[in-house]
């Protein structure tokens, strides 16, 4: 992906989208691009966590241990990941790709030094966090 097309895809992430061009810029420069193959697992639960996903481009499938089927679906803009740097490294849910798919990645330590800059992009996380845990008790996602 060029340089303006990572910068669009995490521009369409709400996490992000608050956050001035140059800013964004600055972060898209520090992002990893990953590309995975349909069917193909970016992250298990269970295994050790170190980073943060922005989807770019694709369709993937998120199943939670202990629940069946799909929890829910990922989209261009969306991000995950996030839970493991708050639980102890550890991934809480595996991710396939239903479709061909390129990532964005942060790892923690530069996701955390994001966090402590952009306090607004903080409380969005947070509030994201709570909603998908609300809608996980209530048994819609």
């Amino acid at each position: 992906m060029s340089f303006e097309a990572r910068l669009h895809a995490l521009s369409k992430c709400e996490f992000f989208g608050a956050v001035s061009e140059s800013d964004r810029a600055a972060l898209v420069e520090v992002m990893r691009e990953e590309k995975y193959a349909e069917g193909e697992a970016v992250c298990r639960a269970g295994e050790p966590s170190d980073r943060v996903y922005v989807v770019a481009s694709g369709t993937l499938d998120v199943t939670v241990p202990g629940r069946q089927g799909s929890v829910r679906h990922l989209h261009a803009g969306d991000l995950f990941g996030e839970y493991g740097m708050f639980d102890e490294g550890v991934r809480t849910a595996t991710v396939t790709c239903l479709t061909p798919a390129t990532l964005l990645t942060l790892d923690y330590p530069r996701f955390r030094m994001f966090l402590l800059n952009f306090p607004e992009a903080t409380l969005s996380i947070f509030g994201a966090t709570v909603r998908r845990l609300q809608a996980l008790e209530q048994g819609a996602v």
